[in-house]
């Protein structure tokens, strides 16, 4: 996997810099199967335009200028029509790629003041309300890191203390490849999906034994984190945030709220090393 030592290409692949509709020079994806991952990977998050794309009814075939319109827009769950954006899911995904983009612009930092900086940036806590698409932008912002910081390495997928959860978030995650689908090398089985760039996304229920023992993990996404049905859930986050610290992947924890016997509940009222965002539904356009 290509090192990240130019900040202003970096900008551009983190999605900080928005490409040209169409200024691409591959105008069809006559790639091979890691060339098209390769190729992704140089590509922004959002390219911010609507209108362009919406001319033309097929434009998820054709277009090059961004990973969101090339693996297309949202649904809408019981309707199937695309759906916008949301000014609050794009300022989470603005945050966190500009703190990448902020990390790698300081990496001639010392090596104490750097390892300070990973801490900062790597664990946030989202706390959400009901029905907002945060399950599905941090999914798809995910498969975007899967052709750039994540290439080569696991994703984690843990919700749920019986794995269902878990499982349906991994589907929903196989789905963003259907426009893409020359860069999977296998589809689900037993709960995993593999990539042709050797990434690894992988579902399991919320337990300390999960991933234990396992330090290749670049991103774990703990979903409703709030609403396990453990007693104590802290085994859970104390087997998991020494392996993100370790491999200085990133931990995201998100969730509507639900009691405050949790860790969930418990990291927001202490001094702590995440990142906390907290949006309810009034947020919804």
């Amino acid at each position: 996997m290509a090192k990240f030592s130019k900040t202003k290409q970096y900008a551009r692949r983190a999605g900080l810099v928005t490409a040209t509709p169409g200024s691409n020079t591959e105008n069809q994806f006559n790639l091979a199967p890691i060339q098209l991952c390769q190729f992704l990977g140089t590509l922004p998050f959002w390219c911010g335009d609507v209108k362009l794309h919406k001319k033309n009814p097929d434009y998820q075939h054709v277009a090059k200028c961004c990973v969101t319109h090339i693996v297309g827009l949202p649904r809408h769950p019981a309707t199937n029509e695309e759906m916008p954006i949301t000014d609050y899911q794009l300022e989470i995904v603005h945050r966190i790629l500009k703190n990448k983009y902020y990390l790698i612009q300081n990496q001639n930092l010392a090596t104490e003041a750097l390892n300070k900086l990973l801490r900062a940036y790597h664990f946030y806590h989202i706390n959400k309300g009901r029905q907002m698409g945060m399950t599905e932008i941090f999914l798809r912002l995910i498969q975007f890191f899967c052709f750039s910081l994540y290439a080569g390495n696991n994703i984690g997928i843990m919700a749920a203390t019986n794995g269902n959860l878990a499982r349906k978030d991994l589907r929903r995650f196989a789905r963003l490849f259907l426009n893409i689908k020359p860069v999977v090398e296998q589809w689900i089985k037993s709960g995993v999906m593999r990539l042709v760039n050797s990434t690894v996304i992988e579902a399991f229920a919320a337990s300390e034994e999960a991933i234990t023992g396992d330090t290749k993990y670049k991103c774990i996404l703990m979903d409703e984190a709030a609403k396990w049905r453990t007693i104590d859930d802290t085994p859970v986050f104390n087997s998991v945030e020494p392996i993100i610290r370790a491999s200085g992947g990133d931990l995201f924890l998100v969730s509507t709220p639900k009691t405050p016997i949790k860790m969930f509940y418990k990291i927001t009222i202490t001094e702590n090393e995440y990142i906390r965002m907290e949006y309810d539904i009034w947020h919804t356009p």
